[in-house]
């Protein structure tokens, strides 16, 4: 309230049409309920963005609300660890939500941890990443364990694409964590019961069409399904939030979401919601890339450059579009890809 101008920048102006367009599709919502809840929801995710891109003003600060995120992570985990009776084999993290949810929060601060411990040389750091990364493979989620290995391998290279040296840092560090992760997650029985075997049912459903995992055959109708749903209504969907009343007549007594970002939106919202959503990721993406010729902490920018592309890579997995935490590091994104240095932004 105390500055003199506002910062309202375009990439908002197309996330508020993607608002709008949730808005519109309450009208001629299946459940008109559902779609203006979650319109509530997704606004109220835009005003914290709103409020955190004129807060958010100089790399200090979001530094600081970085080192935040592996600490909230890290006590997280403390907290999710004690709750865990390892002489049962079940997925963790239950206590604080869904495990898949729960899973991609650590992730983006075992990412976030991974850079202080690269780029900033925060010792304390790498006693933290374990119980991270640990927390995130007895969470049993695949989609998790990839949002992690995929951010680090992605940043290891933009990070060290530009030198021969640099390259063979990236191999040998992105090679060596990848296996150390299947190597743990195959030979450590726990580990296997929760996550290994998950990912070995993964592996036969892509080279044999089927697997006795009942989530991933409903998964695959889900999507299938979604998609024939969207061809009979292309452009603006069936209102936001209601591919799960479609979902229940199609099954009866299955009234839940896609569990797939594209399938969700392209349903809820059809295809102008779907577009208008996904071009604020490409804008901040673009931008933060220009950034990065002229910053004066490239890391920084490529960190948060790569979470908004592991995001759109694994929305075949996971449903984000009103995630909070997401929003925050889309904010962050947008926020750096206008830094010229370390406190000052681009004039106009």
């Amino acid at each position: 309230m105390n500055k003199k101008r506002l910062r309202f920048k375009f990439y908002l102006l197309v996330y508020l049409l993607f608002i709008f367009s949730c808005l519109f599709s309450a009208f001629y919502a299946i459940n008109q309920g559902t779609a203006i809840t979650k319109f509530t929801t997704i606004f109220l995710v835009f005003t914290l963005m709103f409020s955190l891109i004129n807060y958010l003003d100089s790399q200090v600060k979001i530094k600081r609300i970085s080192a935040s995120f592996v600490y909230s992570g890290v006590i997280a985990s403390i907290y999710i660890l004690s709750n865990t009776d390892f002489t049962q084999i079940t997925r963790s993290g239950s206590e604080l939500g869904n495990e898949n949810s729960v899973g991609i929060i650590l992730g983006i601060s075992a990412v976030l941890c991974f850079y202080f411990i690269l780029i900033e040389k925060r010792k304390v750091h790498l006693f933290f990443f374990p119980i991270l990364f640990l927390v995130i493979l007895l969470t049993g989620s695949r989609t998790a364990l990839l949002f992690t290995l995929i951010n680090i391998i992605l940043f290891l290279y933009f990070t060290n694409q530009n030198n021969v040296l640099g390259k063979i840092k990236f191999i040998t560090i992105g090679v060596t964590f990848t296996l150390i992760s299947f190597y743990l997650v195959f030979n450590i029985p726990f580990l296997y019961d929760v996550m290994g075997s998950r990912i070995g049912n993964i592996s036969t459903f892509i080279g044999e069409g089927s697997t006795t995992e009942g989530s991933i055959n409903n998964r695959a109708y889900m999507v299938k399904f979604g998609l024939e749903m969207f061809r009979d209504n292309p452009l603006f969907g069936y209102g936001i939030d209601n591919y799960r009343y479609l979902l229940g007549e199609s099954l009866i007594g299955r009234i839940t979401y896609s569990h797939n970002n594209f399938i969700e939106l392209l349903v809820g919202v059809g295809l102008v919601g779907t577009i208008l959503f996904y071009l604020v990721q490409i804008i901040v993406i673009k931008d933060l890339y220009k950034a990065s010729k002229h910053s004066n902490n490239k890391p920084l920018n490529f960190v948060f450059m790569v979470f908004i592309i592991t995001y759109m890579v694994l929305s075949v997995s996971q449903i984000y579009y009103f995630s909070k935490h997401f929003s925050i590091i889309l904010v962050i994104g947008a926020i750096l890809g206008k830094m010229v240095d370390n406190l000052d932004f681009k004039k106009g």
